[in-house]
């Protein structure tokens, strides 16, 4: 029964956890209801992979290198 108990009390813990900042920002802002859902939307959005956003530029084959010039 402990046990039981001592297990929702830890899920419990960690919705609270999770959910605070968009109950906070419910509760002390005008409208924050509003803000809370749009926020908690675009925080749990993932990235689409058609976004437009490349790996990390690679630069072009002879590229020169001036950290490694020699005089």
């Amino acid at each position: 029964m402990q046990r039981e108990l001592m297990s929702s009390l830890g899920v419990l813990r960690q919705y609270v956890i999770k959910l605070g900042p968009y109950l906070m920002v419910e509760a002390l802002l005008p409208g924050g209801t509003l803000l809370a859902l749009l926020l908690f939307l675009y925080r749990g959005r993932k990235p689409s992979t058609g976004s437009g956003v490349r790996g990390p530029a690679v630069a072009p084959t002879g590229a020169v290198c001036h950290s490694h010039t020699t005089a």
